[in-house]
């Protein structure tokens, strides 16, 4: 039992779990907010608030933005992405996807 306990705190000091949680946690945060200003852009767009272009620019800036946040947080692209090359691009189509 000891073993087990010594195994457990071994493993927590090594991982850092608890960094690793609030490192994710502040990424949610980050994509959520980027979440809502992309609804209110499409919400703009649908009421025409914005014209298509400056819908574009400001969809390019979300995109480089989300792109800031996924490379600087715990978890980057290409370790989200199944061929590894963090190029979605290269990515195969899933499997009984919708179509885009």
């Amino acid at each position: 039992m000891a073993a087990a306990a010594l195994l457990v705190l071994l493993a927590h000091l090594a991982f850092d779990f608890d960094a690793s949680a609030r490192a994710h946690a502040e990424m949610t945060n980050r994509l959520w907010h980027i979440r809502e200003r992309y609804r209110a852009l499409l919400s703009d767009l649908h009421e025409g608030v914005v014209d298509v272009g400056g819908a574009r620019t400001r969809r390019d800036a979300l995109m480089s933005e989300l792109q800031h946040i996924y490379s600087s947080g715990p978890m980057s692209p290409s370790d989200a992405l199944p061929d590894g090359t963090g190029d979605p691009a290269k990515t195969e189509p899933v499997k009984n996807a919708p179509a885009a």
